[in-house]
C-alpha cells in the first residue's frame, strides 16, 4: 500500500511534454510529503522484512534455530526443541554420507555443508517457504529438512545434491543446458537418487524393469529435460535414478560427472549418444526377475498422475491433509466436511472415500463404515491395490470388535496382492493373534478403538498382560521395542529388542526387521560390538530382499561397522 501510494504521488507530478515527460510542482506540499514519506516507509519495510517476517535471509533462520554444532565435515544448524542428542546423531550420520557419496562420485564435495533442520514443516514452510519439501541448494552448501529419527529417510539425497555441486554448473551449480542457467532436472535428481538411494522394496533397475514390462517405461529422452516434471514423480525420479545408476557401472564414475557438468555423452562413452545407451540399459534390465505381485504394487506406484494431470491438486491434498489431522485429534464431524469438500472436486478420490468410511467408524456407525469399505473394496475401476487397502479397513473392523477368524482370513487374501514388505510384516502382525489378550493388545496398537482412536499408552498396557500370559513369545517385546524407536527411546528399544531376539520371534520379516532395528540402534548408540554381531546374524537370514540388503550395508558402511 505504501508502495502504490508512493507511485500515485510520483505519477501526480508527472507532466507530459513534446520531449517526454517530467516533474513538475503541483503546489501541494502535503501530497508531496505524503508521498515522500510512502516511497520511504516503503523501503522501510522491504528492508525490514527479515525481522517483519515476510522474508527470511540465512542469517535470520539460523538466529531463529538457534542452536548449531559442528562435526568433520557438517554444521547441523537445528531448532531448540530437537535434543542435543538427536543433533550429534545426525551430524555423525552426515559425515557418514558425505564420505560414502564423495566414494560413489569419486571425487571431494565441500569442506563443510550447512544442514539446517527445523522441528516441523510448519516452521519450515514458514521460514524458508517449502513446507513439505525438502530442499538443498548446492550454491550455498546448504540443506533445508525437518527433523525424523535416525536415520534421516532424505539427508543422504540431499546431501547428494550439494555434492554434485561440486562439478555442477552454472551460477546455481546444476546440471542442464546453456552452462546450467536451464536446469535439467533429470539429470539433477538422478544423480541424487542414484548416489544416495532410498530404502524401498526393490532397487531401482528392478522397480524400472516392473514399469518396461508394463509397458510404462518413459524414453529418457522424455527424462532428462523439463519435461521430466510432467512425469509421475515417482516414475521420474526411479527412472533417472536407474538410468545414472547403470551408466555409472558402466562407464565410470568420471562419465556421471562429465555428463552432469555439461559434456556430450558421445565424449564420455565411447561415442554413444542417449538412444544408443538407453537401449544398452534396457537391455541390462532383462536380468531383473520379478513376481506379478511385484509388478501389479509397480503398477500402483507409477500410474498415478503427475501434478499437472490431477484435478486441483494443492486445493484436494491440502485439504485432505487438514481432513485426516481433524479426525487424528476427534474432530470427526469437522473432518467429514473436508472429505466431503475433496470429494466435490474429485468424487473419485480413493483417500477422501475411504476418509468417510472413518468418520463413520469414528462416529460409532460400523455399518456405514462397513458400506463404504465395501463399495471401495468391490469397485472395480479402482487399482487392486486401493481395492486391497479397502479391503484392510474392513479387516480392521473385524480385529476391534473381536472378530479374529473373519480378520485372519481377510489379511491372508490381502497378503497375496501386497509386494511391500513393511506391509507385509505388519499384515503378519495383524493376522498374529492366537489368544483374546494378543488380540486385544494387537488392535489397540495397530487399528485402535473404532470410536476414540489409537493410545499407546493403553496398548502398552495390553502388551505387557499379553507377555505375562506368554512369557516365551518375543512378538510383545519387539511390539514395545519398535515404538520405543518411534518415540527416540533408543535404549530402551534396544534393550527391548534384545529379550525379543532371545526369545524367539516365529514371524520371518518381523525377525528381519528386529535385526534391522538392532543394526540402526547399535549405530545410534554407539554400540560396535553389538552391531557387528547383530549385523552378522542379519546377514545369514533368508528371503531378504536385495534392496532391504543393500540397504543394511549402506548405513552399517556409514556407522563404521564392516
Amino acid at each position: 500500500l505504501l508502495s502504490l501510494l508512493g507511485a500515485a504521488v510520483f505519477g501526480f507530478h508527472l507532466d507530459r511534454r513534446e520531449r517526454g515527460f517530467v516533474l513538475v510542482g503541483r503546489g501541494r506540499l502535503g501530497v508531496a510529503l505524503a508521498g515522500a514519506l510512502a516511497i520511504a516507509g516503503s523501503l522501510f519495510v522491504s528492508l525490514s522484512g527479515a525481522r517483519l517476517g515476510h522474508w527470511s535471509t540465512s542469517a535470520s533462520i539460523r538466529g531463529e534455530l538457534e542452536r548449531s554444532l559442528l562435526s568433520e565435515r557438517c554444521e547441523i544448524v537445528y531448532a531448540p526443541s530437537i535434543p542435543e542428542h538427536e543433533a550429534k546423531l545426525l551430524a555423525r550420520e552426515c559425515d557418514g554420507h558425505v564420505r560414502e557419496i564423495e566414494g560413489w562420485f569419486q571425487t571431494r564435495g565441500p569442506d563443510r555443508i550447512s544442514v539446517l533442520v527445523f522441528e516441523s514443516e510448519a516452521q519450515k514452510g514458514r521460514l524458508m517457504g517449502a513446507a513439505s519439501t525438502y530442499i538443498a541448494k548446492p550454491w550455498r552448501r546448504e540443506v533445508y529438512v525437518q527433523f525424523a529419527r535416525y536415520p534421516h529417510p532424505v539427508l543422504g539425497h540431499e546431501l547428494a545434491h550439494v555434492i554434485a555441486g561440486s562439478f555442477g554448473a552454472g551460477p546455481f551449480r546444476v546440471s542442464g543446458p546453456f552452462g546450467g542457467w536451464l536446469p535439467d532436472p533429470g539429470r539433477i535428481e538422478g544423480v541424487a537418487t542414484a548416489a544416495a538411494p532410498s530404502d524401498s522394496a526393490l532397487t531401482l533397475a528392478q522397480w524400472s524393469r516392473a514399469m518396461l514390462d508394463l509397458g510404462i517405461l518413459p524414453p529418457l529422452s522424455a527424462v532428462f529435460r523439463l519435461s521430466f516434471l510432467g512425469e509421475n514423480s515417482s516414475k521420474a525420479y526411479t527412472v533417472a535414478g536407474a538410468f545414472i545408476e547403470w551408466l555409472h557401472g558402466a562407464h565410470g564414475a568420471a562419465a556421471v560427472r562429465g555428463w552432469y557438468a555439461g559434456t556430450e555423452l558421445p565424449a564420455l562413452t565411447g561415442g554413444k549418444d542417449l538412444a544408443q545407451l538407453e537401449s544398452d540399459w534396457r537391455a541390462s534390465l532383462a536380468g531383473e526377475v520379478l513376481s506379478p505381485r511385484v509388478l501389479e504394487a509397480a503398477r500402483a506406484r507409477f500410474d498415478r498422475p503427475a501434478i499437472f494431470g490431477r484435478k486441483c491438486p494443492h486445493v484436494v491434498d491440502r485439504a485432505l491433509d487438514e481432513a485426516n489431522g481433524r479426525l487424528g485429534v476427534g474432530d470427526v464431524r469437522g473432518a467429514r466436511e473436508r472429505f466431503e469438500h475433496v470429494t466435490a472436486l474429485d468424487p473419485g478420490h480413493f483417500g477422501a472415500r475411504v476418509g468417510l468410511g472413518s468418520c463413520s467408524a469414528r462416529a460409532g456407525d460400523e455399518a456405514d463404515a462397513r458400506r463404504r469399505f465395501e463399495e471401495l473394496a468391490n469397485d472395480q475401476k479402482l487399482h487392486a491395490v486401493l481395492r486391497l487397502a479397502a479391503e484392510e479397513s474392513l479387516a480392521d473392523l473385524d480385529l476391534a470388535s473381536g472378530r479374529s477368524a473373519a480378520a485372519v482370513e481377510r489379511y491372508r487374501r490381502i497378503e497375496a496382492g501386497v509386494a511391500d514388505e513393511d506391509r507385509l510384516r505388519t499384515l503378519d502382525v495383524k493376522a498374529a493373534p492366537t489368544t483374546e489378550p494378543s488380540r486385544a493388545a494387537i488392535a489397540a496398537l495397530l487399528v485402535g478403538d473404532p470410536v476414540i482412536g489409537r493410545d499407546f499408552g493403553e496398548a502398552a498396557a495390553l502388551i505387557g498382560e499379553w507377555a505375562a500370559t506368554e512369557p516365551r513369545d518375543g512378538l510383545p517385546e519387539y511390539l514395545l521395542g519398535r515404538n520405543f524407536y518411534n518415540a527416540g527411546r533408543y535404549r530402551e528399544a534396544a534393550r527391548r529388542l534384545d529379550r525379543a531376539l532371545d526369545k524367539g520371534l516365529a514371524l520371518p520379516r518381523v525377525q528381519r526387521e528386529a535385526l534391522r532395528l538392532r543394526v540402526v540402534l547399535s549405530c545410534a548408540l554407539e554400540d560396535p560390538a553389538r552391531g557387528q554381531e547383530v549385523l552378522d546374524r542379519y546377514r545369514k537370514l533368508e528371503g531378504v530382499e536385495p534392496a532391504a540388503r543393500l540397504g543394511v550395508e549402506r548405513m552399517a558402511r556409514r556407522c563404521g561397522l564392516q
